[in-house]
């Protein structure tokens, strides 16, 4: 198992475990999200937890850290999360651990809102740099993830899963079955 790959199970691991609860798991991509064919842990709403503000600006660094930081807080204080709030906490754990490019990425068709879309995970290593400080060498395409670099891994914490980004497909069998258009990964921030 490759680092990139190790740290994404072992976050998606730990921001499950600290935050068990959502409100939006009538649908899931992972057999492990059910348990006697009965879907678990799921809550009536995110009171309290979803933060007011939208994303901030994309350029912003310190503003991302803050936002990805007090959502983390949020969750971990009220136990619950969907995607977003989940994968902001794992981009912030793995940012802590100094693993290097994470980034925030929602899934989207661009035509659907329903409880499978959009969908929002972290990524590590979908670039060549893995240097904190290092200009991003982006040598792929954010919105196919079979370009992502070799050692690219999908850290998905709502889904309770970590893969090769490279098996992307095998993962997002259920997500393409409730889209209307065709999936694309959209870059919400790299850290």
């Amino acid at each position: 198992m490759g680092d990139n790959l190790q740290a994404a199970v072992s976050v998606s691991m730990k921001v499950r475990g600290a935050v068990p609860f959502s409100t939006n798991t009538a649908f899931t991509s992972s057999p492990i999200m059910r348990q006697n064919g009965q879907v678990i842990n799921q809550v009536e709403d995110l009171d309290g937890v979803r933060p007011s503000p939208a994303y901030p600006n994309p350029n912003d660094a310190y503003q991302w850290i803050q936002f990805v930081s007090e959502v983390s807080a949020r969750c971990l204080k009220h136990k619950k999360g969907n995607c977003g709030e989940l994968a902001a906490m794992a981009c912030l754990l793995l940012f802590r651990m100094d693993v290097f490019p994470v980034e925030y990425v929602k899934v989207t068709d661009n035509i659907s809102s329903n409880p499978a879309i959009p969908h929002a995970f972290a990524v590590v290593g979908r670039t060549a740099n893995q240097g904190r400080y290092e200009w991003p060498k982006d040598d792929s395409e954010i919105g196919l993830p079979n370009t992502w670099h070799a050692d690219a891994a999908i850290c998905d914490p709502w889904d309770r899963t970590a893969y090769p980004a490279k098996e992307y497909e095998f993962f997002w069998k259920n997500l393409m079955s409730k889209a209307a258009g065709r999936l694309t990964c959209v870059l919400l921030h790299q850290f």
